[in-house]
């Protein structure tokens, strides 16, 4: 009987020891999947990884377009305040070329109004020459660059003077 107790035993050993074979080898298989897994797993985080530098990289190209697109902007401001600034530039020589044009019109209309108010001096005059220059100068009726042309509109009697045939000669 002891034989068969221990045959027993020993076939309980056997049975456990197998048993516990299997057990090991289960853990090991497991681990070797879950080496597996963690194999996959770090692969798969070398490739995030990956994936992140490059997105990064994407993300800093990106980045160097908007500022290259916005230092553009920024030079497209200077051009627009630069040619802003010329626009004022003419609209201040558009303005005062108009206040010249409007002083050297207030000029003819003093002229014209010393010419219209005074002819009854200017019919006295009797000789186109000298005289007549000095005469008006003198009395302010006009500077000597128009004496030209008034002494060849006028006549010595100063009859036919009139607006319509002085004014086109003050150019």
């Amino acid at each position: 009987m002891l034989e068969v107790c221990n045959m027993r035993d020993a076939e309980r050993k056997s049975v456990l020891k197998a048993r516990g074979n299997e057990r090991r080898q289960k853990k090991e298989h497991a681990e070797g999947l879950g080496d597996e897994r963690r194999q996959k797993e770090e692969h798969a985080e070398g490739l995030g990884d990956e994936r992140r530098k490059r997105k990064s990289m994407l993300k800093a190209w990106e980045m160097r377009d908007v500022k290259r697109k916005s230092m553009l902007k920024a030079w497209e401001m200077r051009d627009v305040k630069r040619k802003s600034m010329l626009k004022a530039w003419e609209m201040r020589d558009v303005k005062r070329k108009s206040i010249l044009k409007a002083w050297e019109m207030r000029d003819v209309e003093r002229w014209w109004s010393h010419v219209t108010n005074s002819r009854m001096v200017l019919a006295n005059i009797n000789s186109v020459g000298q005289n007549f220059r000095d005469r008006l100068i003198q009395h302010k009726w006009c500077c000597p660059r128009y004496y030209v042309t008034i002494c060849g509109m006028f006549s010595a009697s100063m009859k036919d003077c009139s607006r319509d045939t002085i004014l086109p000669t003050l150019g």
